[in-house]
């Protein structure tokens, strides 16, 4: 088919693949002409996504990232029988790199429980300033007699707005001020932080 310029600007006659290898380059094409069903499988691979973002559903958004993780452990056993919080041996530094960064603390802490009306809850602090704890002074909690030990993971994510060395602490009390022996058994106490980056 012979190749015709049309008097109203178009082109007839070129055949698929006609134009020169560079002929269409980005200037070229008007905005918004390409979308997804003219991209070919494999298209768009890691290599081209930005790495501090993800795809959610259908959006792409930018979820940051873990710039360090600090890890604490208490291994000796401590007897408590107070219902105000208090320290059990669980701390960790982290010096955070940007001040939008947001610290994601998680803590697991252990005891046995042997009597009726036993339990215990966490709270954690950055420095001198309480920035969670929980609703009641027994999370965990046994309302009978048993002989049970028990783990509670718990996690906050901070928002320290500092370039400073921070303390984070965990502190717990009883319910009831009843006695509770955390770490029975050479069991361990756990504290990570991790700086998650804007």
């Amino acid at each position: 088919m012979a190749i015709v310029i049309n008097g109203s600007g178009t082109v007839t006659g070129l055949a698929v693949g006609g134009l020169p290898d560079g002929t269409v380059d980005a200037g070229t094409l008007a905005t918004n002409s390409v979308d997804s069903a003219e991209l070919i499988d494999g298209a768009v691979d890691n290599s081209h996504i930005n790495a501090s973002a993800a795809i959610v559903g259908t959006k792409l958004t930018n979820t940051g990232k873990v710039l360090q993780v600090v890890i604490a452990e208490y291994a000796s056993a401590t007897t408590l029988a107070t219902d105000t919080y208090t320290d059990v041996g669980l701390s960790a530094d982290i010096t955070p790199s940007a001040t939008s960064s947001k610290i994601l603390c998680m803590w697991t802490t252990q005891a046995n429980l042997n009597a009726a009306s036993e339990g215990w809850a966490s709270r954690l602090k950055r420095g001198s300033s309480v920035v969670y704890a929980d609703a009641t002074n027994y999370r965990t909690y046994i309302g009978t007699a048993i002989d049970i030990r028990l783990t509670t993971p718990v996690s906050h994510l901070d928002s320290p707005s500092s370039t400073s060395a921070i303390t984070y602490t965990i502190q717990v009390s009883t319910y009831n001020s009843n006695e509770i022996i955390f770490n029975n058994a050479n069991n361990k106490t756990q504290l990570i932080l991790m700086e998650i980056g804007a």
